[in-house]
């Protein structure tokens, strides 16, 4: 007799569930028997018992999380790929309680291994110290998926479920070619000592022999590359699942271990940026090959190995995907500190993240990028770790038809606006290019969408408060027409936009020639003090008093054309909105910055003894004339000293008024520093910008950023070249072959650096200089016997551009040494400026970076209760679109809000 589909019985109470137990194997049925020999896979029948019990009286269980379908990525080719995909599409069936139960093949697999381990029944407490429970949760199987109320009613209690279970296992699928290979090395990497993260930092494990960190040199960095790619570490409803359980292990075939392995182990490979690395490195050989013979030349038999364990094992089925695994499973780690109250574990793991619990909103956009195969369970997914008991009534789960996931995500927002009492949530709207459900309103994210980057205004660590004080205010009439109303003060109009692509200035070069070649600053932090080394032209060596230079108290607060002081801002806005008194952008953007006044007299000069640093610069920063005022002035270039003194044997004061080099210092009244006024070239406000300005949990970006902006500018120059020449070897050998566009694209990169070159001012200096001025002066003061403020070196101004004679003289030249802070710069450019755009405002000349949709015309707002600049684009009715979030280099901590007696704040409507 044929046994019937499973009959779901209606479950008692709000808080019952049903529970498997009895797993084991039986013969397969004659209709199995007669498929498999039609060519299907024989498969083993599994039979089971499922039971039911309220919450509150459950016996011990064990809760499973792992994905529905495919749980792999990478394979190791199209065709393995092809034939995995067609194996987890079927379903399978298996008797619980004598009835038929179809479920997936990754469940199919799972529930195998389990009646297999029986054979080894203390492998869970071997591995992990714990016991496999007599019930299993499965939602596949104990929800009836077919009934739409008990999923919405089950989603409901989900957190007591997986809170309530003794274990929860996470299922990450079969084994495969990589993971015993990844999962030895994980192991390795999960008992660094503390020492070995900065050792990392220095080395490249793609470029390096892995040996001496006790890894195999055998390919061992793409099996991990493949590992943290399984299905598992991208699904929405794993996070909740994992946070919230007690007890969390993970079982990869018949491989058990805790999860505390897999945290360890990203930790070192997120610190370390080897995964971003492994990572990059991974997606460029599958796009683009790097055995060719033309780079043979260049690589070490380590590499080679490395490329060929590349090229037997590598493919990857969605290899355009912006998901960071590591980074997912660090914030698994974060969350289940704070819910978990395991603060010893999480400090333990994380000391370089605040211990803040997260609140919904943190929760839902820090892993929005994850997958749902419902769209509603965007939302839905997290409910069990929001920080109130109940679920409020718009967010209780409804899986009808008639509650689409526009109407899920409207309400979300609505929800988070009115908890959260400020604007983060408008940070997580994403380009509407990357939009799927357009018919939501502007404002309202599209939970769905895959975004391509970190958001600048609602991250882990987000230091800003362009909107300062001001509360968010919102109009609750407005919502039944879907309208957003709110205050805002216009800053800027968009003049320009473009994209920087790594080291090539070609794209965005009329834009940044187009800005200021200086712009005034506030960045340094309280009880910094600065060191400064303006250049001197030849004719301003006899000014008296020019060799120690003072800013007095009562000069800060004139204006200058700059992003800063907010005063500035104000003036410029209302000169330029008189008729009349408009500049041409022209004239504009060919000022350098004013400084305020430079007050010298015998009693506020400082003289102090600073070691040299050696260059020449092509611009210079004079103190002012009588007629001049304050001006930062151009170098004729015929100032060659500084050159001719490299040899000399003259040091101290003697020598930097040999060279023309004058230091000033902010005066100290009262124990105070009255300045910490600083001064940015275009590059330096360039790069900073691509970063947002922020390195991991610090802001401002230390300048090591800056410089190893440079040497990644130079490195991108150098691997031009190389394709400029293997062109120029496939032209000579064959002569029909006429194309020159890669050397064309050289050239223009090679003129573009050049023409930025030849405008910027600066020394060209090494951070090692830096640090060792920076030492002496320190120790000096200490000596001296200075109160406890930190002297802060800064070269008046930095230079962040390599020098184009040597790119020009190492022209196909492998002359690359590691930089430490090159990966970490990639990677946070990567994060926040990946599909963003760059643009420049007509007015103020201010540099942002905001969405790949940004267009000339748009408007940059500040937007009461939002810590971040907005771009918005105004509508025929006068309502506006919200683009999305940026960032706008000297507006983000409040510079252009008006006084106490200026409110300039008024209602701006988005649709």
């Amino acid at each position: 007799m044929a046994n019937a589909k499973y009959t779901y019985a209606a479950l008692p109470t709000p808080t019952s569930i049903r529970l498997l137990t009895d797993l084991k194997l039986v013969a397969c049925s004659d209709a199995a028997k007669d498929e498999a020999v039609n060519g299907d896979e024989l498969v083993p029948q599994i039979q089971c018992s499922m039971q039911t019990f309220d919450l509150k009286d459950s016996p011990h269980y064990d809760c499973l999380s792992y994905t529905w379908g495919n749980p792999f990525r990478v394979y190791q080719s199209e065709i393995e790929s092809q034939q995995v995909a067609s194996r987890f599409a079927r379903s399978l069936s298996i008797l619980c309680d004598d009835q038929i139960l179809f479920i997936g093949r990754n469940l199919h697999d799972f529930l195998l291994s389990i009646i297999q381990s029986q054979r080894r029944p203390h492998v869970l407490r071997q591995q992990c110290g714990v016991d496999k429970a007599a019930f299993t949760w499965v939602d596949a199987v104990c929800i009836n998926q077919g009934d739409i109320e008990e999923r919405a009613r089950q989603v409901v209690v989900m957190d007591q479920i997986y809170s309530g279970a003794s274990t929860v296992i996470a299922w990450l699928g079969e084994k495969d070619v990589f993971s015993y290979h990844a999962l030895a090395a994980l192991v390795t990497m999960a008992n660094f000592k503390e020492e070995v993260v900065e050792t990392a930092k220095l080395v490249n494990p793609m470029h390096t022999n892995m040996t001496r960190f006790g890894l195999s040199d055998d390919g061992p960095s793409f099996a991990i590359y493949a590992f943290f790619k399984r299905a598992w570490f991208r699904r929405a409803w794993v996070v909740q699942e994992a946070v919230l359980a007690k007890r969390l292990v993970f079982v990869c075939g018949t491989i058990t271990g805790a999860f505390t392995l897999l945290t360890s182990a990203a930790r070192f490979l997120y610190r370390s940026s080897w995964w971003s690395m492994i990572s990059d490195a991974a997606k460029n050989h599958q796009k683009t090959g790097l055995t060719h013979g033309f780079l043979l030349q260049f690589i070490t038999p380590s590499i080679a190995r490395t490329m060929a364990a590349m090229d037997r094992v590598l493919y990857e089925r969605d290899l355009d995907s912006y998901f960071d695994p590591v980074y997912s499973v660090l914030e698994i780690l974060d969350a289940r500190g704070h819910f978990q109250r395991d603060d010893d574990l999480f400090v333990r793991l994380r000391p370089d993240v605040e211990c803040r619990p997260p609140t919904y909103v943190d929760i839902l956009t820090r892993f929005r990028v994850l997958e749902s195969e419902d769209p509603r369970d965007k939302v839905y997914a997290f409910l069990g770790l929001r920080p109130t008991p109940t679920i409020p009534e718009r967010l209780k789960p409804d899986y009808s038809n008639h509650n689409t996931p526009e109407q899920v995500y409207f309400a979300a927002t609505l929800h988070i606006l009115h908890t959260e009492k400020d604007l983060k949530i408008l940070s997580q709207v994403e380009d509407r290019s990357e939009r799927i459900f357009t018919s939501l309103p502007s404002w309202v994210p599209d939970f769905s969408a895959v975004t391509s980057g970190i958001s600048i205004g609602d991250s882990v660590f987000s230091p800003w408060s362009a909107a300062g004080d001001e509360r968010l205010q919102l109009n609750d009439e407005r919502f039944s027409d879907r309208l957003l109303e709110l205050r805002g003060i216009f800053v800027d109009k968009i003049a320009e936009t473009g994209r920087y692509e790594d080291g090539n200035f070609t794209a965005i070069l009329p834009m940044v020639m187009g800005l200021r070649r200086y712009y005034s600053t506030d960045e340094l932090p309280e009880g910094h003090h600065i060191i400064r080394w303006p250049e001197q032209s030849t004719q301003d060596q006899d000014i008296p008093g020019r060799s120690a230079m003072v800013m007095p108290e009562e000069g800060l607060d004139q204006n200058f054309d700059g992003p800063n002081p907010a005063s500035s801002h104000r003036e410029i806005t209302r000169r330029h909105s008189e008729p009349g008194l408009h500049q041409p952008l022209e004239e504009m953007a060919s000022l350098s910055l004013r400084l305020p006044t430079l007050g010298q007299t015998p009693e506020t000069a400082v003289s102090v003894e600073t070691p040299w640093l050696p260059g020449r610069p092509s611009h210079i920063m004079t103190g002012p004339t009588e007629d001049e005022g304050d001006w930062l002035t151009e170098s004729d270039g015929t100032d060659d000293q500084s050159e001719s003194l490299v040899e000399s044997d003259k040091d101290g004061p003697e020598a930097m008024r040999s060279s023309n080099r004058s230091v000033w210092m902010p005066a100290r009244r009262g124990g105070q520093v009255v300045s910490t006024n600083r001064v940015q070239t275009r590059i330096e406000v360039l790069w900073r910008t691509l970063i947002a300005d922020c390195c991991v949990d610090k802001h401002p970006a230390p300048l090591a950023y800056g410089f190893a902006f440079a040497y990644g500018v130079q490195w991108a120059m150098h691997q031009a070249s190389l394709v400029a020449m293997r062109q120029m070897v496939s032209r000579q050998n064959n002569a029909d072959d006429d194309d020159d566009d890669h050397l064309l694209n050289f050239n223009r990169r090679l003129n573009a650096l050049k023409a930025l070159a030849e405008g910027e001012p600066g020394d060209y200096a090494e951070l090692e200089e830096l640090e060792r001025a920076q030492s002496e002066a320190n120790e000096k003061q200490r000596q001296d016997g200075g109160d406890n403020w930190k002297v802060d070196i800064r070269l008046g101004p930095t230079r962040f551009l390599p020098e184009v004679k040597k790119i020009e003289a190492e022209f196909l030249s492998d002359s690359r040494a590691d930089n430490p802070d090159a990966s970490e710069l990639w990677n946070r450019q990567a994060q926040v400026s990946r599909q963003r755009t760059l643009f420049r405002t007509s007015l103020h000349l201010y540099l942002g970076n905001g969405p790949k949709s940004v267009a000339a015309g748009d408007e940059v707002w500040i937007l009461a209760g939002g810590n971040v600049p907005y771009i918005l684009r105004q509508k025929d009715n006068g309502n506006y679109e919200l683009i999305g979030e940026c960032y706008v280099h000297g507006i983000m901590h409040g510079e252009v809000l008006p006084g106490q007696d200026d409110d300039a704040f008024r209602r701006v409507t988005l649709e």
